[in-house]
């Protein structure tokens, strides 16, 4: 499995371990369609996998999602963060990365664009 590595300098590897101590910076309105997939993201099966610090989704089967949308890569770096490729994954992760933990779990196009919008709020 290819990896990507960064070189920062150990000031700036010091400023990133804080910020990923924070919680997540939820702007104080979310749209609609966000709100919708923040529903129901909490009402599926997403906590029993994943954590989003600050809130009761604590588990760490799979990634840590606090600051999902500051992400540059998916999947451990199989692809680029961005709308299309997130509702990509989110609609088939095991055709992205075959093998991976999280199966297709049938998303409804409506539920696919709600998540998508909720998960690119996570800051």
């Amino acid at each position: 499995m290819n990896f990507k590595v960064y070189a920062d300098t150990d000031e700036e590897f010091q400023q990133w371990v804080a910020s990923e101590k924070r919680t997540t910076e939820q702007p104080p309105l979310l749209s609609p369609l966000a709100a919708d997939g923040k529903k129901y993201f909490f009402q599926a099966t997403c906590p029993q996998c994943h954590t989003i610090q600050g809130t009761e989704a604590e588990a760490t089967i799979g990634p840590d999602l606090t600051h999902f949308a500051n992400r540059k890569e998916i999947g451990a770096g199989v692809i680029e963060n961005t709308s299309e490729n997130l509702a990509l994954w989110l609609k088939n992760p095991q055709a992205l990365k075959p093998g991976c933990k999280m199966p297709d779990f049938k998303l409804s196009d409506t539920n696919l664009k709600q998540l998508v919008a909720y998960l690119e709020t996570l800051k």
